[in-house]
Protein backbone atom coordinates (compact mmCIF):
# COMPACT_ATOMS: atom_id res chain seq x y z
CA UNK A 1 0.00 0.00 0.00
CA UNK A 2 1.26 3.14 -1.05
CA UNK A 3 1.46 6.93 -0.43
CA UNK A 4 -2.28 6.99 -2.30
CA UNK A 5 -4.13 5.50 0.23
CA UNK A 6 -6.54 7.39 2.91
CA UNK A 7 -5.54 7.18 6.48
CA UNK A 8 -8.39 4.95 7.09
CA UNK A 9 -7.53 2.63 4.64
CA UNK A 10 -3.57 2.22 6.36
CA UNK A 11 -5.16 1.43 9.39
CA UNK A 12 -7.72 -0.80 7.98
CA UNK A 13 -4.69 -2.57 6.15
CA UNK A 14 -2.62 -3.16 9.99
CA UNK A 15 -5.23 -3.86 11.63
CA UNK A 16 -5.86 -7.06 9.18
CA UNK A 17 -2.35 -7.59 9.22
CA UNK A 18 -2.38 -7.75 12.59
CA UNK A 19 -5.57 -9.68 13.17
CA UNK A 20 -4.46 -12.41 10.48
CA UNK A 21 -4.63 -15.95 11.83
CA UNK A 22 -0.95 -17.24 12.10
CA UNK A 23 -0.20 -20.60 10.00
CA UNK A 24 2.85 -22.84 10.65
CA UNK A 25 2.24 -24.57 7.57
CA UNK A 26 1.85 -21.67 5.39
CA UNK A 27 5.07 -19.37 6.69
CA UNK A 28 6.99 -21.62 9.02
CA UNK A 29 9.72 -22.98 6.84
CA UNK A 30 12.94 -21.85 7.21
CA UNK A 31 15.08 -20.27 4.18
CA UNK A 32 18.86 -20.03 3.37
CA UNK A 33 19.48 -16.51 4.70
CA UNK A 34 20.58 -16.61 8.17
CA UNK A 35 23.58 -14.64 8.64
CA UNK A 36 25.98 -18.10 9.20
CA UNK A 37 29.26 -17.24 9.25
CA UNK A 38 28.36 -13.34 7.53
CA UNK A 39 28.28 -12.03 10.99
CA UNK A 40 29.26 -7.82 9.46
CA UNK A 41 25.85 -8.26 7.08
CA UNK A 42 23.20 -5.32 8.13
CA UNK A 43 20.65 -7.67 9.24
CA UNK A 44 23.30 -9.42 11.42
CA UNK A 45 24.55 -6.69 12.76
CA UNK A 46 21.39 -4.82 13.71
CA UNK A 47 20.15 -7.88 15.28
CA UNK A 48 23.11 -8.52 17.20
CA UNK A 49 23.11 -4.80 18.26
CA UNK A 50 20.28 -3.84 19.74
CA UNK A 51 19.49 -7.38 21.40
CA UNK A 52 23.04 -8.62 22.00
CA UNK A 53 25.26 -4.80 22.65
CA UNK A 54 23.58 -3.15 24.92
CA UNK A 55 19.80 -4.33 24.60
CA UNK A 56 21.05 -7.56 25.85
CA UNK A 57 21.16 -6.33 29.56
CA UNK A 58 17.82 -5.08 28.67
CA UNK A 59 16.34 -7.83 27.48
CA UNK A 60 17.21 -9.36 30.65
CA UNK A 61 16.17 -6.79 32.69
CA UNK A 62 12.80 -7.17 30.68
CA UNK A 63 12.23 -10.78 31.23
CA UNK A 64 13.08 -10.64 35.11
CA UNK A 65 10.41 -7.82 35.51
CA UNK A 66 7.62 -9.30 33.81
CA UNK A 67 9.03 -12.89 35.49
CA UNK A 68 8.27 -10.40 39.02
CA UNK A 69 5.08 -9.91 37.97
CA UNK A 70 3.75 -13.29 37.22
CA UNK A 71 5.38 -14.71 40.60
CA UNK A 72 3.05 -11.53 42.28
CA UNK A 73 -0.27 -13.22 41.20
CA UNK A 74 0.95 -17.03 40.73
CA UNK A 75 3.63 -17.36 43.39
CA UNK A 76 2.43 -15.65 46.13
CA UNK A 77 -0.41 -17.30 46.62
CA UNK A 78 1.65 -21.38 46.26
CA UNK A 79 4.80 -19.97 48.32
CA UNK A 80 3.27 -17.22 50.65
CA UNK A 81 5.67 -14.22 52.21
CA UNK A 82 8.93 -14.05 52.49
CA UNK A 83 8.54 -16.74 55.67
CA UNK A 84 6.85 -18.96 54.51
CA UNK A 85 8.19 -18.81 50.88
CA UNK A 86 11.99 -19.51 53.28
CA UNK A 87 9.87 -22.31 55.62
CA UNK A 88 8.42 -23.92 52.21
CA UNK A 89 11.74 -23.78 50.44
CA UNK A 90 13.41 -25.55 53.27
CA UNK A 91 10.73 -28.01 53.13
CA UNK A 92 11.83 -28.54 49.63
CA UNK A 93 9.40 -27.11 47.95
CA UNK A 94 11.79 -26.03 45.52
CA UNK A 95 9.36 -23.58 43.16
CA UNK A 96 9.50 -21.76 46.70
CA UNK A 97 12.98 -21.63 46.46
CA UNK A 98 12.87 -19.77 43.12
CA UNK A 99 10.24 -17.24 44.38
CA UNK A 100 12.61 -16.79 47.44
CA UNK A 101 15.64 -16.13 45.10
CA UNK A 102 13.78 -13.64 43.39
CA UNK A 103 12.68 -11.95 46.74
CA UNK A 104 16.44 -11.40 47.11
CA UNK A 105 17.31 -10.13 43.86
CA UNK A 106 14.91 -7.58 43.72
CA UNK A 107 15.48 -6.53 47.42
CA UNK A 108 11.77 -6.61 48.99
CA UNK A 109 10.98 -7.82 52.64
CA UNK A 110 15.19 -8.74 52.66
CA UNK A 111 18.63 -7.00 52.01
CA UNK A 112 19.28 -7.38 48.19
CA UNK A 113 21.70 -9.96 47.75
CA UNK A 114 22.37 -11.59 44.21
CA UNK A 115 24.88 -14.03 46.08
CA UNK A 116 22.30 -15.61 47.96
CA UNK A 117 19.68 -15.38 44.84
CA UNK A 118 22.30 -17.22 43.17
CA UNK A 119 22.01 -20.22 45.64
CA UNK A 120 18.59 -20.59 45.83
CA UNK A 121 17.82 -20.29 42.00
CA UNK A 122 20.89 -23.13 41.73
CA UNK A 123 19.14 -25.15 44.76
CA UNK A 124 15.59 -24.38 42.88
CA UNK A 125 17.50 -26.25 39.25
CA UNK A 126 19.17 -28.87 40.81
CA UNK A 127 15.83 -29.70 42.64
CA UNK A 128 13.86 -30.09 38.99
CA UNK A 129 12.62 -26.39 39.03
CA UNK A 130 12.80 -25.27 35.38
CA UNK A 131 12.17 -21.79 35.96
CA UNK A 132 15.11 -21.94 39.25
CA UNK A 133 17.32 -22.84 35.95
CA UNK A 134 16.01 -20.09 33.54
CA UNK A 135 17.01 -17.61 36.73
CA UNK A 136 20.23 -19.06 37.52
CA UNK A 137 21.15 -18.78 33.57
CA UNK A 138 20.18 -15.18 33.51
CA UNK A 139 23.03 -14.74 36.55
CA UNK A 140 25.38 -16.68 34.56
CA UNK A 141 24.52 -14.34 31.49
CA UNK A 142 24.48 -10.87 33.12
CA UNK A 143 27.35 -12.01 35.58
CA UNK A 144 25.27 -10.96 38.58
CA UNK A 145 26.62 -13.14 41.50
CA UNK A 146 28.67 -15.16 39.86
CA UNK A 147 31.83 -14.85 37.29
CA UNK A 148 30.10 -14.63 33.95
CA UNK A 149 30.05 -17.75 32.32
CA UNK A 150 28.29 -18.29 28.48
CA UNK A 151 28.60 -21.88 28.28
CA UNK A 152 26.47 -22.28 31.54
CA UNK A 153 24.19 -19.87 30.72
CA UNK A 154 23.59 -21.48 27.34
CA UNK A 155 23.54 -25.36 29.27
CA UNK A 156 20.74 -23.78 32.09
CA UNK A 157 18.71 -21.34 29.76
CA UNK A 158 18.22 -25.06 27.31
CA UNK A 159 16.94 -26.87 30.89
CA UNK A 160 14.50 -24.02 31.46
CA UNK A 161 12.99 -24.03 27.96
CA UNK A 162 12.88 -28.05 27.59
CA UNK A 163 11.06 -26.98 31.10
CA UNK A 164 8.73 -25.37 29.08
CA UNK A 165 9.79 -21.60 30.67
CA UNK A 166 9.30 -19.13 27.64
CA UNK A 167 11.88 -16.86 28.86
CA UNK A 168 14.46 -19.49 28.81
CA UNK A 169 13.63 -20.57 24.89
CA UNK A 170 13.86 -16.44 24.35
CA UNK A 171 17.50 -15.98 25.39
CA UNK A 172 18.73 -19.23 23.98
CA UNK A 173 17.06 -18.55 20.38
CA UNK A 174 18.95 -14.67 20.65
CA UNK A 175 22.09 -16.70 21.65
CA UNK A 176 21.78 -18.63 18.52
CA UNK A 177 21.25 -15.23 16.78
CA UNK A 178 23.95 -13.72 18.50
CA UNK A 179 26.51 -16.73 17.60
CA UNK A 180 27.75 -16.03 20.95
CA UNK A 181 29.08 -19.66 22.87
CA UNK A 182 27.64 -21.44 20.56
CA UNK A 183 27.73 -22.33 16.38
CA UNK A 184 25.56 -19.31 15.03
CA UNK A 185 21.94 -20.93 13.48
CA UNK A 186 19.17 -18.27 12.25
CA UNK A 187 16.96 -21.16 12.21
CA UNK A 188 17.18 -22.39 15.29
CA UNK A 189 16.89 -19.34 16.71
CA UNK A 190 13.92 -18.71 14.57
CA UNK A 191 12.44 -22.15 16.56
CA UNK A 192 13.38 -21.18 19.94
CA UNK A 193 11.63 -17.44 19.74
CA UNK A 194 8.43 -19.00 18.44
CA UNK A 195 8.18 -21.19 21.28
CA UNK A 196 9.24 -18.65 23.55
CA UNK A 197 6.67 -16.26 22.06
CA UNK A 198 3.73 -19.26 22.40
CA UNK A 199 5.22 -19.57 26.21
CA UNK A 200 3.99 -15.49 26.52
CA UNK A 201 7.17 -13.87 26.57
CA UNK A 202 6.50 -10.67 25.26
CA UNK A 203 10.37 -10.27 24.29
CA UNK A 204 10.26 -13.70 22.27
CA UNK A 205 6.95 -12.50 20.16
CA UNK A 206 9.32 -8.99 19.42
CA UNK A 207 12.17 -11.03 18.70
CA UNK A 208 10.22 -13.48 16.35
CA UNK A 209 8.88 -10.42 14.55
CA UNK A 210 12.42 -8.73 13.84
CA UNK A 211 13.29 -12.12 12.60
CA UNK A 212 10.49 -11.97 9.89
CA UNK A 213 11.06 -8.36 9.45
CA UNK A 214 14.91 -9.06 8.53
CA UNK A 215 14.28 -12.21 6.89
CA UNK A 216 16.72 -14.18 9.10
CA UNK A 217 16.11 -17.57 9.59
CA UNK A 218 12.48 -17.29 7.95
CA UNK A 219 11.33 -15.76 4.62
CA UNK A 220 10.87 -11.99 4.73
CA UNK A 221 7.45 -11.45 5.61
CA UNK A 222 6.11 -7.70 6.69
CA UNK A 223 2.95 -9.37 7.69
CA UNK A 224 4.19 -11.94 10.48
CA UNK A 225 6.50 -9.04 11.44
CA UNK A 226 3.82 -6.71 12.08
CA UNK A 227 1.45 -9.57 14.27
CA UNK A 228 4.57 -10.43 16.60
CA UNK A 229 5.57 -7.20 17.35
CA UNK A 230 2.20 -6.32 18.04
CA UNK A 231 1.97 -9.74 20.41
CA UNK A 232 4.89 -8.46 21.82
CA UNK A 233 3.73 -4.80 22.33
CA UNK A 234 0.55 -5.83 23.91
CA UNK A 235 2.80 -8.15 26.26
CA UNK A 236 4.63 -4.77 27.73
CA UNK A 237 7.82 -5.55 25.32
CA UNK A 238 8.66 -1.80 24.41
CA UNK A 239 11.02 -2.47 21.74
CA UNK A 240 7.84 -3.86 20.00
CA UNK A 241 5.63 -0.99 20.41
CA UNK A 242 8.22 0.61 18.15
CA UNK A 243 8.52 -1.62 15.84
CA UNK A 244 5.26 -1.88 14.89
CA UNK A 245 5.10 2.03 14.87
CA UNK A 246 7.88 1.74 12.42
CA UNK A 247 5.69 -0.44 10.50
CA UNK A 248 2.92 1.42 10.66
CA UNK A 249 5.07 4.51 9.26
CA UNK A 250 6.58 1.69 6.41
CA UNK A 251 2.81 1.02 5.51
CA UNK A 252 1.40 4.38 5.28
CA UNK A 253 4.35 5.76 3.33
CA UNK A 254 5.84 8.12 6.00
CA UNK A 255 8.89 6.22 6.59
CA UNK A 256 10.78 8.51 4.22
CA UNK A 257 10.96 11.69 6.77
CA UNK A 258 8.80 13.39 4.50
CA UNK A 259 6.15 15.98 7.23
CA UNK A 260 2.84 13.94 6.96
CA UNK A 261 0.72 16.12 9.33
CA UNK A 262 -1.68 14.70 12.06
CA UNK A 263 -3.10 11.71 9.87
CA UNK A 264 -4.62 8.58 11.18
CA UNK A 265 -1.34 6.41 10.48
CA UNK A 266 1.22 9.08 12.24
CA UNK A 267 -0.89 9.46 15.02
CA UNK A 268 -0.87 5.96 15.64
CA UNK A 269 2.62 5.39 15.27
CA UNK A 270 3.22 8.44 17.83
CA UNK A 271 0.93 6.78 20.40
CA UNK A 272 3.53 3.49 19.73
CA UNK A 273 7.05 5.16 20.03
CA UNK A 274 5.33 7.02 23.09
CA UNK A 275 4.50 3.76 24.60
CA UNK A 276 8.23 2.26 23.61
CA UNK A 277 9.46 5.52 25.51
CA UNK A 278 7.89 5.06 27.88
CA UNK A 279 8.27 1.31 28.54
CA UNK A 280 12.63 2.66 28.68
CA UNK A 281 13.36 1.81 24.54
CA UNK A 282 16.04 4.18 23.60
CA UNK A 283 14.93 3.92 19.83
CA UNK A 284 11.36 4.56 20.77
CA UNK A 285 12.71 7.76 22.29
CA UNK A 286 14.79 9.13 19.03
CA UNK A 287 11.68 7.73 17.15
CA UNK A 288 9.19 10.02 18.84
CA UNK A 289 11.18 12.73 19.01
CA UNK A 290 11.56 12.28 14.97
CA UNK A 291 7.96 12.83 14.72
CA UNK A 292 7.87 15.92 17.15
CA UNK A 293 10.82 17.00 14.83
CA UNK A 294 9.45 16.58 11.32
CA UNK A 295 6.05 17.49 12.89
CA UNK A 296 4.23 13.70 12.11
CA UNK A 297 1.46 12.41 14.12
CA UNK A 298 1.68 15.65 16.34
CA UNK A 299 2.02 19.32 16.33
CA UNK A 300 6.02 20.30 15.74
CA UNK A 301 8.16 21.16 18.68
CA UNK A 302 11.48 20.87 18.49
CA UNK A 303 12.15 21.89 22.13
CA UNK A 304 10.32 18.35 22.76
CA UNK A 305 12.42 16.90 19.81
CA UNK A 306 15.62 17.41 21.99
CA UNK A 307 14.28 16.34 24.54
CA UNK A 308 13.63 13.14 23.44
CA UNK A 309 17.00 12.70 21.54
CA UNK A 310 18.87 13.27 24.79
CA UNK A 311 16.28 10.29 26.45
CA UNK A 312 17.45 8.23 23.57
CA UNK A 313 21.32 8.92 23.76
CA UNK A 314 21.38 8.60 27.03
CA UNK A 315 19.56 5.00 26.78
CA UNK A 316 22.77 4.12 24.11
CA UNK A 317 20.91 5.18 21.30
CA UNK A 318 23.56 6.70 18.87
CA UNK A 319 21.11 7.71 16.43
CA UNK A 320 19.34 9.56 19.24
CA UNK A 321 22.84 11.54 20.02
CA UNK A 322 23.36 12.37 16.47
CA UNK A 323 19.84 14.01 16.17
CA UNK A 324 20.67 15.54 19.05
CA UNK A 325 23.62 16.64 18.19
CA UNK A 326 22.07 18.50 14.79
CA UNK A 327 19.66 20.02 17.59
CA UNK A 328 22.49 21.88 18.53
CA UNK A 329 24.49 22.53 16.19
CA UNK A 330 20.99 24.78 14.11
CA UNK A 331 19.48 25.83 17.66
CA UNK A 332 16.37 23.66 17.14
CA UNK A 333 14.44 23.72 20.19
CA UNK A 334 18.03 24.29 22.03
CA UNK A 335 20.58 27.19 22.70
CA UNK A 336 23.30 26.47 19.62
CA UNK A 337 26.28 25.16 20.65
CA UNK A 338 29.16 23.81 18.05
CA UNK A 339 31.13 22.14 21.03
CA UNK A 340 28.48 20.21 22.34
CA UNK A 341 27.21 19.42 18.87
CA UNK A 342 30.71 17.90 17.55
CA UNK A 343 30.31 15.83 20.49
CA UNK A 344 26.90 14.65 20.39
CA UNK A 345 27.66 14.10 16.18
CA UNK A 346 30.87 11.81 17.32
CA UNK A 347 28.62 9.65 19.14
CA UNK A 348 26.04 9.31 16.25
CA UNK A 349 28.84 8.58 14.02
CA UNK A 350 30.52 5.99 16.09
CA UNK A 351 26.83 4.39 16.38
CA UNK A 352 26.67 4.05 12.43
CA UNK A 353 24.88 7.40 11.58
CA UNK A 354 26.46 8.32 8.19
CA UNK A 355 25.09 11.61 7.94
CA UNK A 356 25.94 12.68 11.56
CA UNK A 357 29.69 11.89 10.16
CA UNK A 358 29.39 13.73 7.54
CA UNK A 359 28.37 16.60 9.11
CA UNK A 360 31.05 15.83 11.86
CA UNK A 361 33.86 16.65 9.09
CA UNK A 362 32.38 19.67 8.00
CA UNK A 363 32.18 21.13 11.29
CA UNK A 364 35.73 20.14 12.16
CA UNK A 365 36.42 21.72 9.21
CA UNK A 366 34.74 25.08 10.11
CA UNK A 367 36.89 25.44 13.22
CA UNK A 368 40.03 24.59 12.12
Amino acid sequence: MGNGASPEQVVREIQRRALRPFSVEDKGRTSSRGCGASRTLPSCVAMRSWRRVPMRRILFTMILLSFLVGWSALGRSACGDFGSSTTRCDAGNVACCTKLGVIYLRGHEVIQSDTRAVELFRKACEGGDARGCEKLGTMYDSGRGVVHDTARAIELYRKGCDGGIGAACTNLGVMYYAGEGITQDAARAVALLRKGCEGGTAAGCTDLGLAYYQGRGVERDEEFASIFFRRGCEGNDPFGCTKLGQVYLEISGLAGGEPGGITQAAAHAVYLFRKGCEGGDAIGCTSLGVMYMQGQGVARDAARASDLFRKGCDGGNAIGCGNLGFSYLNGEGIAKDDSRAADLLRKGCEGGQTHACTQLRVLSDKHR
